[in-house]
């Protein structure tokens, strides 16, 4: 009499011909799915480990799995981490950079850093103007 309730929540999944296919564009997008074949064995090895230590199986890469797993648990923490992760992803994606990847943060944060003071620079010359001209009249 087994009865595993095992409620299973999966990441995304590629599969072979998606993965043979793919081209560089998509590149990104390949790295945050999972292959089938794996997934396969971890949702078989939680159906079939013991229920009354899997009540629920997590699927998913890293740092996804993490990252769900501490808004579960602490979410006070998790809305303290996302709110400094959440910014950088979306200027790694406005960038067109891997969303996943630490090194993309940190490209996107340099390169925002970049243009703000190329823009304050500016301004710095426009304004510098504006006294020249004003001291001339």
């Amino acid at each position: 009499n087994n009865n595993n309730n095992n409620n299973m929540n999966s990441s995304p999944l590629v599969s072979q011909p998606q993965s043979q296919s793919q081209s560089k564009e998509n590149a990104n997008d390949s790295e945050l799915k999972m292959p089938v074949e794996r997934c396969v064995r971890l949702i078989l090895s939680a159906m079939l480990g013991p229920s009354f230590l899997m009540h629920e199986t997590w699927i998913s890469r890293q740092p996804t799995l993490s990252i769900m797993f501490v808004n579960q648990y602490f979410p006070i923490l998790s809305n303290a981490i996302l709110s400094k992760i959440g910014p950088l992803r979306l200027k790694a994606y406005n960038a067109g950079l891997p969303l996943y990847k630490l090194s993309s943060w940190k490209k996107a944060a340099r390169m925002e850093q970049i243009q703000k003071s190329l823009r304050n620079q500016g301004q710095k010359d426009r304004m510098a103007d504006y006294v020249v001209k004003d001291k001339e009249l």
